[in-house]
Order: C-alpha cells, then structure tokens, then sequence
C-alpha cells in the first residue's frame, strides 16, 4: 500500500493492507460495534473489500473479517452483527484490505467506532 496526499492510498504489492493498531485500547467487541469512516473510489463509485482484525480468543484472519461493499461517501459498518467481533476480548489491530482491482486509487479518513446507543440509556 502506497500513502499518498490527503489521506489518498494506492494500491500496490500482492497482499496490500492498511492497518490501523488499536492494542493501547484494551478493546473489547460488545464496546465499539459500529464503524465510521469515509470512503471515495478514484477511478469508479464503488469497491468491494474485507475488513480483518486480530483479537483474542482467535487471531484467525479469514474468520475475523467482514466483506461490504463501500460507496463513494460516508460508510457505516455493523462490525457487531459478526458474533466473532461482539464476542472478543482483545481487539488489537482493523485491517482494511482493498483487493478490488477496480479501485486502484482511493481515500479513506474519519475512521472512528461507535458503540450503540442502548434503549434503557436514551433521553425520556
């Protein structure tokens, strides 16, 4: 992965990865089950990539991952609606892995998690 201007990547090498460590922390899935981050495609509207992390109890890539489906604008990712994710202890890295040779050139900032609102903690 190549970093270039203004939160710009380009994709490049057999395996390209951007990855953001989150060790310090001490992230547990049931306390952040949302992601947030804006995506725009260079060359197309769209792309398609998974989203790894590494927690414990499994650091297993393939079973630790979501596949979307990202429009140019705003993403919101349910990470939570993936039991491996809401059931970790220690989430210690996110790992965008944009593998979609249609988008070779893209931008990514503003990535942040949430965790939802509970009902009993909404405003009366």
């Amino acid at each position: 992965m190549q970093s270039l201007k203004n939160n710009r990547y380009r994709v490049t090498g057999a395996n390209p990865t951007l990855t953001f460590d989150l060790s310090s922390l001490n992230l547990k899935g049931r306390d952040a089950g949302l992601l947030a981050f804006d995506f725009a495609c260079t060359h197309r509207r769209k792309a398609t990539f998974p989203i790894h992390w590494q927690s414990q109890p499994t650091n297993d890539a393939d079973a630790n991952q979501v596949q979307i489906k990202a429009l140019n604008g705003k993403q919101l990712v349910p990470l939570d609606a993936s039991p491996r994710w809401l059931l970790a202890n220690h989430i210690t890295t996110l790992q965008f892995a944009p593998t979609d040779t249609a988008c070779p050139e893209f931008s990514l900032a503003n990535v942040t998690l949430y965790q939802r609102a509970d009902v009993a903690q909404m405003p009366h």
